[in-house]
Formats: structure tokens, C-alpha cells, sequence
């Protein structure tokens, strides 16, 4: 749908000059400075673009060295090549704290919210701490405050009481309902209120009187981010909307003609900048899965819970939706949405980007995302990389959709070879 069109000099020069300032992406170690390095080498539409993606892929660290990186900052000093001695670290210190695990350490399997929360606890971290636990290891978000139980660990660890207070408070604490969907007509507790909520709560009758009196209200999830999604996306599709401005700056009247934005697979197309006839496609039942699924250039954890038809659609419709799912779409909502309006405003598609542009954006797209209670866009996570790639380019919708008509040519290209 989108064609590639070619870019001159500018953007050369735009992407030298951005590069001056380009390191307040976000707070760096030496991990995520080797990301920004190898990112700042990539030129789009060189013949190496194909082999410079599949090098940043290949550079994102695997869940046994973040957690390297953590256990030395909080008090390893052994060797980090000896695996049982670091296991034996982690184990003590969940000892100590009176926390059996079932996670298996270095095992290289996917992080998940329970040992992180153990971690926590075991190493005695405040809220921020926790949070970059989530932000850096796990990838996922940190405290979702609408579950009874993580509003108990926030609580605790904010706090600096046990994890064996905490358990003593979930056994206590009122059984919250299941699946409920959220009534945007009525009185919604948002996750901002909560934690305000949380942060000044006094003694533990004050917290579990305040989960009896306000039960209903943890029944759903994401009620902020859902909220936020749901406006932005209306704003994007109405007939008159950002989409449809967007596309008229891009194709003359009969080819906008033939453009299609009657349902949410269609929108989400022309968001990403995917032809409807793409042979990937064709036959998917409205899913891109077929051109994401072992792409050499899109990392596994970029892959996962890419936003979808479906997920959208949940999310419209207050549903219960994975937390993943949820960032993920709201980080390319945000993202679309501050370009295709600057698109608008500038009056064409082949702007250069001003110099704050992508600095504006990213703040923005930050903002949504922690009043929602995720965390911010992180250079050393692969999905996040994709929008901190594309937007500190010198056009970054024609960026990142380049990017993604590239996983279709690899793709295409794998498929051929097999």
C-alpha cells in the first residue's frame, strides 16, 4: 500500500546531526550503549540494512546476563562465569528473606512477573528499583495495582515490609472478581488513583479496608491504558481522522479511493504501512502473524504479543487483555499518531523531521505509558527499539514502515529459499 520512496542527503545529514543528541534516549550501561552504537551505524536504505538488523538482533541480551548485571550491582562478587555460585547468591538471599522459588535461575527461560517479585523482596529494592527490574529483565510491566495482590506488593515493598507481611496481607485481603469488562459510563478507579491511594495509606486495616470498599473496581485491568488507547484510536479512524488525512498526503484521489478503512485490520494495515494484496497475507484471516513468525530481523520477544486485529479490538471493547499486548499497542498508537499528525501538518509525507521531534515523542509516548503504570520505552528492549530507531530518523513513519515492508522481503526471501 505504502510505497518506499527514496530519500537524498537530508537524511544523511539529519541523522549526523540527531546523532549529537540522540544519547538522552534513555539511561545507558554498557549494554545499552553498545545498542545505541550499532543503531547509530544503521543507514535505511543501504545494501547492508538487511545484515545490519539481523547484528542489532543478535545483540539484545538474553535473560541470564540481565540478571548478571543485576545480582553484581546488589552484591555479587564472585565469578560470573561460575553459574552455581551466582544460583547459590540468589538462593540465600530469597533464604533469608523467607521466599522458596520455583524458578529456575540461568535457565535462559523467559523472566516472569512471580520471581521478579521475589527478587524484589529478597533484595530489599524500593519502588523504582522494582520497577527497572521489570523494565530491564523481564521486560514486562512492574506493579499492575487493579490485582489485589500486586497492589499488596506495592504496598509492602514501598513500605519495606516482608514478603511474609505480604502473604500474610493476600490471605487476608477480599477475593477479587474475574474478567469483569469495564463500564466507561460509570465511576472507574484508574491506576494513578490507586497508587495515590496506596501512597498514602496508613497501616494494613486502612489497606484492606480500602481493597472491601472499592472491590468492583478490581475486577479489570488496565483500565488508563485501555482509556487512552480507546480515545487515540478514534481519533485515528473516524472517517475524517488522522488515517485517512495521513493517506491523502501519500496517494492521489483514485488510489485513495480503492483504500479500505471500514474495520480494525484495515486500519492496522495502513498504520503499518502493509499492502492488503501482500502474499503473506493473503490468506491469513486478517493476521500479519505469517510475516512476524521467524523473521531473521525481528527479535522473538519483539514478535511476541505484536499488536494485532484482535487485541485492538479487546481493548476497544474494555476486555481483558495481556499487559504486554496492551504497552505494545499503545507504544505504536502514540508512536503513529505524533508523526502522521506532523505528516498533516506539514503537508506532506516526505518531511524531515524537526531536531526535537523525536525527543517530543518519546516523551509523550513515556508519559502514556507510566501514567498507565508501564514502563518507559527501554533501548534495550527489542520491541521498544523499533519505535527509538525509527522516530530519532529524519522521517520516522517512512522509517519504521521501511522497516516493516523489510520483514516482508526477508520473509518472502526465507520462504523462496526453503
Amino acid at each position: 500500500m505504502f510505497a518506499i520512496m527514496e530519500h537524498d542527503m537530508l537524511r544523511y545529514i539529519y541523522k549526523k546531526v540527531n546523532n549529537l543528541t540522540s544519547f538522552g534516549r534513555c539511561a545507558m550501561g554498557d549494554y545499552t550503549k553498545t545498542i545505541e552504537i550499532k543503531t547509530d551505524n544503521i543507514e535505511v536504505e543501504s545494501d547492508e540494512f538487511k545484515e545490519q538488523l539481523i547484528d542489532i538482533v543478535s545483540a539484545f541480551r538474553g535473560v541470564n546476563e540481565a540478571i548478571d548485571e543485576f545480582i553484581v550491582a546488589h552484591g555479587y562478587t564472585g565469578d560470573t562465569s561460575d553459574t552455581n555460585a551466582k544460583i547459590d547468591y540468589i538462593k540465600s538471599r530469597l533464604k533469608n528473606a523467607g521466599i522458596t522459588t520455583r524458578y529456575q535461575y540461568y535457565s535462559g527461560k523467559t523472566f516472569d512477573k512471580t520471581p521478579a517479585f521475589e527478587l524484589c523482596f529478597a533484595f530489599e529494592l524500593d519502588i523504582n528499583e522494582s520497577e527497572d527490574v521489570f523494565r530491564k529483565i523481564c521486560l514486562k510491566r512492574g506493579f499492575d495495582c487493579h490485582s489485589i495482590k500486586e497492589a499488596i506488593y506495592y504496598y509492602c515493598i514501598k513500605n519495606h515490609l516482608s514478603y511474609t507481611k505480604a502473604m500474610e496481607l493476600v490471605d487476608k485481603a477480599p477475593e477479587e472478581p474475574s474478567n469483569a469488562k469495564i463500564d466507561y459510563t460509570s465511576d472507574i478507579l484508574f491506576t494513578q488513583s490507586i497508587i495515590e491511594e496506596l501512597n498514602h495509606i496508613a497501616n494494613d486495616d486502612e489497606l484492606l479496608e480500602f481493597f472491601n470498599r472499592n472491590i468492583d473496581q478490581f475486577g479489570y485491568n488496565n483500565a488508563t491504558a485501555k482509556s487512552l488507547i480507546t480515545r487515540a484510536w478514534k481519533e485515528l479512524v473516524k472517517e475524517d481522522g488522522i488515517i485517512m488525512n495521513e493517506i491523502q498526503l501519500s496517494f492521489s484521489a483514485e488510489e485513495c479511493e480503492s483504500i479500505k478503512l471500514n474495520n480494525t485490520y484495515n486500519c492496522l494495515l495502513a498504520i503499518l504501512g502493509i499492502d492488503r494484496d501482500n502474499e503473506l497475507i493473503k490468506d491469513s484471516d486478517r493476521s500479519i502473524k505469517n510475516i512476524l513468525k521467524d523473521n531473521d530481523i525481528l527479535h522473538k520477544s519483539a514478535e511476541k504479543e505484536f499488536p494485532d486485529r484482535i487485541s485492538i479490538e479487546k481493548i476497544i471493547d474494555g476486555k481483558m487483555v495481556d499487559d504486554e499486548k496492551i504497552r505494545k499497542v499503545m507504544i505504536l498508537i502514540f508512536f503513529y499518531r505524533y508523526f502522521a499528525k506532523r505528516i498533516i501538518e506539514e503537508g506532506s509525507a516526505d518531511f524531515i523531521a524537526r531536531y526535537d521531534d523525536a525527543l517530543r515523542c518519546q516523551s509523550d509516548i513515556n508519559k502514556f505509558l507510566e501514567d498507565a503504570g508501564y514502563p518507559s520505552l527501554y533501548m534495550g528492549n527489542p520491541y521498544d527499539w523499533i519505535f527509538l530507531f525509527s522516530m530519532y530518523d529524519e522521517n520516522p513513519l517512512y522509517t519504521f514502515r521501511f522497516f516493516i515492508n523489510e520483514l516482508s522481503i526477508v520473509k518472502d526471501d526465507r520462504q523462496e529459499f526453503i
